[in-house]
């Protein structure tokens, strides 16, 4: 019988649009290597909220069909992307005193370390969909790895935890679903995005990700490997749109593509007339006019995310600097006003680790899909190992998870 082949699918369910991709899992250590691509607009999700369950559900469905028209293949189940203002992250600390005679420290120890610091108060819609653990501190002692079978009386450990509002996941699934894909499981964009666009060397020294998508802006940052902050700010490149429509009376439409077009902030330009048709008239627009409205949005934008930075005091420690990812950080100038405003050397995320596609993926459109990717093989492993672990090791592996069913639950 010839063997099944495995795939892994990426659905990143944007303001605008939908992109999926479908890939091989790597071999080992390879690359990813992609095999189809698909995008679908829609005007179905405001601020990560689903507002059209079956419009999305249409345009999830019409991604599908072009990655696998490419690829020849037949998605079952896909891992798909989180983000929204609802997303809230949070510090915990916990800690417990070693119960035993002997004072030596447990796996069952380390258990209910991690539970304790998982004990928030949160409201009855929301539930933790994410948690990073720091190291563990036996007695005041710091940077422990792994304090099972070590003796202490003390045991404490730091989590960074992120809720959501399930009833906005639960739509996002339905959503998926009603276009006849199974769910294998979901990513925090922001996570997603820095898996295809930050290197780990930047996440251990300490790193900012700046993820600027059409409604919103998520920001993460990365420390000793691990998430240590993270927010969702509710504004992005619509609202440059927005502003360009007002300041020049001219269609949303139009808005956006003289954006993209003629946009720049790099500095004093030529004034030129741009003439565009505006309900069949010729309308007559200066460029200067324009890049001023996007001069003044961008300045907003960022300093928006300084007063940001500076309430939480993230910036202190990100000594590799500013990653920005998203259609905002290509515009040219973008990356000099974000330098001279946020006082960080930043720079553009690109895809890294990526094997061969049908097309060249660009960064700005597909980092989050790819980082999906990227997540999401790493989640597949991890549930294939414990058929790969032996048997003894199978049965102490099923009772870790079995452990933290328990310490999610009860």
């Amino acid at each position: 019988m010839k063997k099944k082949e495995r795939l892994i699918t990426a659905l990143d369910i944007g303001a605008s649009k939908v992109c999926c991709l479908i890939a091989n899992p790597p071999k080992q250590k390879d690359v990813i290597n992609v095999l189809g691509y698909g995008i679908a607009h829609h005007d179905c999700l405001k601020k990560g909220v689903v507002t059209d369950i079956k419009g999305l559900s249409d345009a999830i469905a019409d991604a599908v069909y072009e990655a696998e028209e490419i690829s020849s293949k037949k998605v079952q189940s896909a891992f798909f992307n989180i983000t929204g203002t609802h997303l809230k992250g949070v510090a915990s600390h916990g800690e417990i005193v070693i119960s035993d005679r002997d004072n030596e420290i447990t796996r069952h120890d380390v258990g209910r370390v991690i539970a304790n610091a998982k004990s928030i108060h949160m409201p009855y819609e929301r539930d933790i969909i994410y948690t990073d653990r720091r190291d563990f501190v036996v007695d005041g002692e710091k940077g422990i790895k792994h304090p099972a079978g070590m003796f202490g009386i003390k045991l404490e450990t730091d989590l960074y935890i992120v809720t959501a509002k399930m009833s906005v996941i639960d739509n996002l699934k339905k959503s998926i679903r009603q276009a006849g894909i199974g769910i294998e499981g979901s990513v925090i964009s922001g996570i997603a995005t820095s898996s295809s666009s930050v290197s780990d060397h930047e996440k251990s020294l300490g790193v900012i990700l700046l993820d600027i998508g059409a409604d919103l802006c998520e920001i993460t940052m990365f420390l000793d490997g691990g998430l240590t902050f993270l927010k969702v700010l509710n504004f992005g490149g619509d609202r440059i749109t927005k502003a360009i429509a007002r300041g020049l009376n001219i269609p949303e439409g139009i808005a956006e593509r003289l954006k993209l077009e003629h946009g720049n902030i790099e500095g004093k330009i030529k004034d030129e007339k741009i003439i565009v048709s505006v309900d069949s008239r010729k309308k007559s627009i200066s460029k200067s006019a324009l890049n001023e409205i996007i001069l003044a949005e961008y300045k907003g934008l960022f300093n928006a995310i300084k007063r940001e930075l500076d309430a939480s005091a993230a910036g202190e420690y990100a000594s590799s600097g500013i990653v920005v990812c998203g259609q905002p950080a290509i515009m040219d100038g973008s990356l000099e006003l974000a330098e001279s405003v946020l006082n960080f050397p930043v720079r553009i995320g690109h895809i890294m680790g990526l094997g061969s596609s049908p097309k060249p993926l660009l960064s700005h459109i597909y980092s989050t899909s790819v980082g999906i990717l990227k997540v999401g093989v790493s989640l597949m492993e991890a549930k294939r190992s414990l058929l790969t672990m032996g048997p003894k090791n199978m049965a102490m592996a099923a009772v870790d998870y079995l452990h933290k069913l328990y310490n999610d639950y009860f």
